[in-house]
Formats: C-alpha cells, sequence, structure tokens
C-alpha cells in the first residue's frame, strides 16, 4: 500500500498480510437479534434518522443524543 497526499506525493509505503474466515464461517451479520419495537425512518437534514423507543439513531446504529 503507498500512502499519498493531496498532490499525489508519497508519504510512505507499507505492507503486510491478511487472512480471511472463509466463505461458511459466521460472521456478526448472522447473529441478528431482533424484538417487536416499532421504528420509523426520517430523512432530516439529508440524514436518514431512525426513531426507535423513544431514541433516535444515525443510519451506522449511533444514538443521537
Amino acid at each position: 500500500m503507498t500512502a499519498s497526499d493531496e498532490n499525489d506525493t508519497e508519504l510512505f509505503n507499507a505492507s503486510g498480510s491478511f487472512a480471511t474466515l472463509g466463505a461458511n464461517s459466521p460472521t456478526n451479520i448472522d447473529d441478528v437479534h431482533r424484538d417487536d419495537a416499532q421504528c420509523t425512518k426520517v430523512l432530516r437534514n439529508g440524514q436518514i434518522i431512525i426513531r426507535r423507543c423513544d431514541a433516535e439513531y444515525t443510519i451506522q446504529g449511533n444514538q443521537i443524543k
């Protein structure tokens, strides 16, 4: 991997390796829990807001305080 700035000047090079779990390995997406709470999705200032149980969340799942 080569990292560059906005002028395409090379900042540094990095190399490494990684391993995958494989096609049939379970992930967190396979372990989804659901309840009967009602939720509503609204578009506010160009952002999708999820209202659920008197709380509001971003589309990424972060609670809006």
